[in-house]
This record gives C-alpha cells, sequence and structure tokens, in this order.
C-alpha cells in the first residue's frame, strides 16, 4: 500500500479510487493540491462534497456510465471550488468478478487547461486571419509549389469570378 502510495503521488495527474456510493476511498497527493485539503478531507467524503455541486453536475453523467460498469473517457471544462479547469479523464470501472457487480471505479484525471487555452489562443487567431483575408480590398493568394492554389480572399475570387472553393487546387495557369 505505502509504495503503490508512493508511485501515485509522484504522478502529476488525479488519481482516485471511488466506491459505488461515490465516496472517496483514495486519493494520490495531486488530489491534495487541485482541491487544496488534505487527504482526510477527502477519504469518505462524496464526489460533489469534494469538487463542488457545479464540477459534479457536469462530471455525473459520466461517473454513471463508469458505476454502470463502462470505461469512459471524456475532456471538459469544470468549474471547481479551486478555480476553472480543462479536463482529461478516464474512468474505469471496479468490478466484482463473483457477483457481477461494480464495486466503484478508478479515475485518471489531467489538467489539459495549458493545452486547451493554447487551442483558443490559435483558433482566435485563425479567426482574425481569416477575417483580414477576406475583407482585404486587394488579391491575397497562396499556392503550392507546383502553381496550384491553396488559398484566395474574397476579393480574389470575385475578380476572378469563380466561388473561392472553384478555385481551390487549381492552377494559376488555368485561370489567366
Amino acid at each position: 500500500k505505502e509504495q503503490l502510495q508512493l508511485i501515485t503521488d509522484s504522478i502529476p495527474g488525479c488519481i482516485a479510487f471511488t466506491d459505488a456510493s461515490q465516496r472517496y476511498r483514495f486519493v494520490n497527493q495531486t488530489y491534495e493540491q487541485w482541491f487544496q485539503c488534505r487527504k482526510e478531507d477527502i477519504l469518505g467524503f462524496t464526489v460533489e462534497e469534494v469538487i463542488g455541486t457545479e464540477a459534479y453536475q457536469k462530471a455525473k453523467p459520466y461517473i454513471e456510465q463508469a458505476l454502470a460498469g463502462e470505461r469512459v473517457t471524456y475532456e471538459g471544462e469544470l468549474p471547481y471550488n479551486s478555480g476553472k479547469r480543462y479536463v482529461s479523464a478516464v474512468l474505469l470501472p471496479q468490478w466484482d468478478q463473483e457477483q457481477q457487480t461494480v464495486l466503484g471505479y478508478y479515475a485518471l484525471i489531467t489538467d489539459i487547461t495549458a493545452r486547451k487555452e493554447a487551442e483558443l489562443a490559435v483558433q482566435r487567431t485563425n479567426q482574425k486571419l481569416e477575417a483580414l483575408l477576406n475583407y482585404a480590398p486587394v488579391v491575397i493568394t497562396i499556392f503550392d509549389r507546383d502553381g496550384h492554389y491553396l488559398d484566395i480572399n474574397s476579393t480574389g475570387a470575385e475578380i476572378i469570378g469563380l466561388s473561392r472553393e472553384e478555385v481551390m487546387g487549381r492552377k494559376f495557369s488555368e485561370l489567366l
């Protein structure tokens, strides 16, 4: 048990075992750090009590799937009491093979907030570039090495007399 605790405490994600009544029976050190409390303040308490009602309501359908015996993988934004986090979670049911019942589930939860924020920043940048490309009063084109259109803005397509979709992939020399 001590070796298992030592190993799981060194992992930068939350690892837990929650029983069928949704009470924590095992958590690693990352759980303590995320929720800013000691193991003693987590073990024996329900998931809702530890992560907060709002986050629990978002996680509840996945927890119910795990307690129904399904392996569950999901990503989402959870508004924990300690702050909003984007998480990637895997919930694995623990079966009692003799009675064919689910005893609880193991959870591995990773903070993917930095990745999600970077993805959103890239998405916003792409939207800005798309707007600049499409509303510039000049022709803007992108070609591959062989002279095929990879992109053209609305102004350029309008001058050529075709839609952007009709221009894509065609050679510049075809449209002259």
